[in-house]
């Protein structure tokens, strides 16, 4: 029997994508951990489990343009 599906899927424009590939690739995290982590930070779920500056940290109001080009 197949396992139920827990991932999903987003579309994003390809300049965010460019945006987050090019901050995670420099802060060796995985996108879908910083995509995860930021999301739940937005929805108070929790912090990062690692330490971020102030200028790399996204705030609520970064997080709300964004969601314009998240379709979910």
């Amino acid at each position: 029997m197949a396992k139920k599906q827990t991932r999903r899927s987003v579309s994003i424009r390809g300049s965010t994508y460019e945006q987050i590939r090019k901050y995670c690739e420099r802060n060796n995290v995985s996108m879908s951990e910083f995509v995860e982590e930021q999301i739940a930070h937005f929805f108070g779920n929790g912090g990062s489990k690692r330490e971020e500056s102030a200028e790399e940290r996204i705030e609520p109001d970064q997080l709300q343009d964004a969601a314009r080009y998240f379709t979910f």
